[in-house]
């Protein structure tokens, strides 16, 4: 993987969210059951009521994949139980991998809820279960929680 694929890549994720009409923007840390850590920015935007999409760009700190980037897009629902915002969502996209690995595409499926600290402050915690089809497949869950901010 090259700087200039990297650079693209957060471009793409920084500028399309503007595009689309964010309402949130977050950032966010997980840990997957090898203790791979990995960080990232989140950004949500409704398209119907209690239908959103959501974009997520995820980068790997540490581990023998020191550098993995997870980008993925997803359709979610969400169910408003104030001060609580369930959602669940299925989406895909591509991970890019430092030299030496295979880059993949992605399914992702996730679960989890938002919830309202005070406006326009949420929590959000969630369970991705990534599917990462590339030489091989691999897959597994990532534990994620983060800070959203809504405009």
């Amino acid at each position: 993987m090259n700087k200039r694929t990297i650079v693209a890549a957060i471009i793409v994720l920084i500028i399309v969210p503007v595009w689309a009409s964010a309402t949130s923007i977050g950032i966010s840390a997980g840990i997957d059951p090898t203790m791979m850590i990995m960080i990232g920015t989140v950004t949500e935007v409704p398209v119907i009521d209690y239908v959103g999409l959501r974009a997520q760009l995820s980068v790997a700190v540490n581990s023998g994949i020191a550098g993995l980037m997870t980008m993925n897009a997803a359709v979610c629902g969400y169910y408003p139980l104030l001060p609580f915002i369930p959602f669940i969502g299925l989406g895909g996209g591509i991970a890019l991998t430092p030299s030496g690995f295979n880059w993949g595409w992605t399914l992702d499926a996730l679960a989890g809820t938002h919830i309202a600290i005070a406006e326009p402050v949420s929590l959000f915690f969630d369970v991705h279960y990534i599917v990462r089809f590339s030489a091989v497949i691999t897959y597994g869950p990532i534990y994620e929680g983060g800070i959203s901010f809504s405009f």
